[in-house]
């Protein structure tokens, strides 16, 4: 979607983290393919396991009884290695757990974080826990005010429960912000229901859908301070 406004009226800039600042799936993936290789398999098992893994791990984020991050990293991946035949290990959950603590930023993040931080005030909504964050954050090396975390709200985006938060502790009307995003399922569709101004950050090139516009799209952070008319 075409960037046409600009950003009069607007308080905060809220950011998911994961794939939005840091390569969070890039580095969970990676970890939970050299699992199963050290564990014999080869690049097809691996594509298997990640896959069960992902699918689980979105089942769970989503079920009633909520469970912090690293109970669904390590659930999602014992499970996966399980169906496909191979053992689970605390040491393996450790390992895919520590792959999302170091996961790098994008290079255009801490740059456009600065800018933006010299007219807005800037927030996090993320599904992740404090220890976790704490660790992201650091690689980040860009202050927030505010980090509203699904282990602080008990639920996962997309549930509502998580944008009424951000809200919240930002003290804004929905008005006032600007939520920026890579996911699509987890940020930009429950946006749309909660008339969030939303701008999408599409670094794989996916399609989008219509029918959660209007929002604009952008390939990387590096737009957004001219989207705001900064």
């Amino acid at each position: 979607m075409a960037p046409t406004r600009t950003g009069t009226g607007i308080r905060f800039i809220t950011f998911d983290c994961y794939d939005t600042l840091v390569a969070y799936s890039a580095g969970k993936a990676a970890a939970i393919r050299a699992v199963v290789m050290d564990k014999g398999g080869d690049a097809m098992a691996a594509d298997r396991v990640l896959a069960a893994a992902e699918a689980r791990e979105r089942a769970l984020q989503a079920a009633p009884d909520f469970k912090v991050l690293h109970a669904v990293l390590n659930e999602s991946l014992a499970a996966a290695l399980n169906e496909n035949g191979f053992a689970y290990a605390a040491a393996d959950g450790a390992r895919v757990l520590q792959a999302v603590r170091d996961a790098r930023p994008f290079d255009d993040v801490a740059p456009v974080l600065t800018r933006l931080r010299t007219r807005y005030k800037t927030a996090i909504l993320s599904n992740s826990e404090p220890a976790v964050m704490a660790e992201n954050l650091a690689r980040l090396g860009v202050p927030f005010d505010q980090v509203v975390l699904a282990a602080e709200v008990g639920a996962y985006k997309p549930d509502h429960r998580m944008f009424a938060a951000l809200l919240a502790r930002c003290g804004c009307a929905k008005d006032e912000i600007v939520h920026v995003a890579q996911g699509f399922y987890h940020d930009i569709m429950p946006g749309h229901a909660l008339g969030l101004r939303r701008i999408w950050i599409n670094r794989t090139g996916k399609p989008g859908d219509a029918a959660y516009a209007p929002y604009e799209e952008l390939p990387d952070l590096t737009g957004v301070p001219e989207i705001l008319g900064m």
